[in-house]
């Protein structure tokens, strides 16, 4: 049986090889074939490419309208030696994960081929580490079960639990009394937690390092997460016809659903990548651009990118883009979703950092005696 890498190495040979028969033919016939394949031998295919030819194809799945290309999504595996009624639950939750993404993207969301894996990730680290502690059974968890896993693995946030925990839930219509006492697993809290995030001047001097230390391309990279909000796999993904020429000259991008001006600094940086993959974007029609990457020919490996360049902080410099926009006074919630794409419960935890950093920009012996007069604990 092929393992992973084999498998696709052939599937590679096999898309590469039918892509000569038809190129030897015309280009009608490399169009046919490409509109027969699946979005993700698409983009296998696109990925297989010199970046020449890569460039070239993009071009041509532009012409050819709304033809999806998509990432095979990473496959879930689920330890055989776990106990079975813990492998069961966990199967149980994978189909419905895989049923969501499957919704999701016939609806035409976009989603990151690492979207299972993220979801499963957790719930099976549980899962082995009940298993080592001699807990066979979902229906015995109790929350101090959860909390020594948690302590156990610190780098773990509780929200990537949740949602398995309501699903172990949500069909225990009855209280079992049998075996250990259960909890209520995955109750709602009461208060939101907000997300990890650093000041915005320790957010800009992380993005001068980066400028400083890194090719112009993993700095741009780093740049759309830090502060457009971005995520990595979109700010990577970005396409040509979300970059165009406004009528004043300024060069803007679609890190959303609105149209952004790029700052002056950074304006060179972005057109000269620009120009090394497709000199004549600008008069190349947006809808033949909506395939043309810029960002693949320089980073290859998009996850190194994410350890080495932004130092496993993915997600915490996303937030922290997010929180600086706030900072500055950016506050109108639908204003914020349309430019940086952030959720709306994103931002309102979020907001629940304003007020205390507001209180910071007080003399604390002004919020003192506001505390006592509030209190009644001073006389003027």
């Amino acid at each position: 049986m092929l393992r992973g890498g084999s498998a696709f190495k052939l599937r590679k040979i096999g898309l590469l090889r039918r892509l000569g028969e038809a190129m030897a033919l015309d280009e009608q016939s490399v169009c046919a074939y490409l509109k027969h394949l699946s979005p993700e031998e698409r983009y296998e295919l696109l990925q297989s490419a010199v970046p020449d030819l890569r460039t070239e194809l993009q071009r041509l799945l532009g012409t050819m309208g709304a033809i999806p290309v998509r990432e095979r999504p990473k496959s879930v595996r689920i330890p055989e030696e776990l106990p079975a009624h813990l492998a069961q639950r966990l199967h149980e939750y994978y189909a419905k994960v895989t049923a969501r993404y499957e919704r999701l993207v016939k609806n035409g969301h976009s989603r990151s081929s690492a979207y299972r894996e993220r979801r499963m990730n957790t719930p099976i680290r549980l899962a082995k580490y009940l298993a080592d502690n001699g807990i066979e059974r979902w229906d015995v968890l109790r929350q101090r079960d959860i909390a020594s896993f948690l302590m156990v693995n610190p780098g773990l946030r509780r929200s990537s639990i949740d949602g398995f925990l309501r699903f172990l839930n949500q069909d225990r219509s009855f209280t079992e009394r049998r075996g250990r006492p259960p909890s209520k697993l995955g109750s709602k809290r009461t208060t939101p937690r907000p997300p990890p995030v650093i000041s915005p001047s320790e957010l800009k001097d992380v993005i001068t390092e980066i400028r400083r230390t890194r090719s112009p391309a993993e700095f741009l990279l780093a740049w759309l997460v830090c502060r457009m909000g971005m995520t990595v796999a979109a700010g990577y993904a970005l396409t040509l016809d979300k970059i165009r020429g406004d009528k004043a000259g300024r060069l803007v991008i679609q890190p959303a659903r609105v149209w952004v001006a790029v700052p002056r600094d950074i304006e060179p940086i972005l057109l000269n990548l620009i120009s090394d993959e497709v000199p004549d974007w600008r008069q190349t029609a947006p809808e033949q651009l909506q395939h043309v990457t810029i960002f693949d020919r320089y980073i290859k490996d998009v996850d190194v990118f994410r350890e080495q360049v932004l130092q496993r902080r993915a997600f915490t410099l996303r937030a922290s883009a997010v929180f600086a926009a706030m900072h500055n006074g950016h506050l109108d919630r639908a204003t914020l979703h349309a430019t940086m794409g952030v959720s709306m419960p994103t931002i309102a935890k979020l907001e629940l950092l304003l007020s205390a950093d507001l209180h910071r920009r007080i003399d604390p012996s002004i919020v003192a005696r506001r505390n006592a007069a509030i209190l009644g604990e001073a006389d003027d």
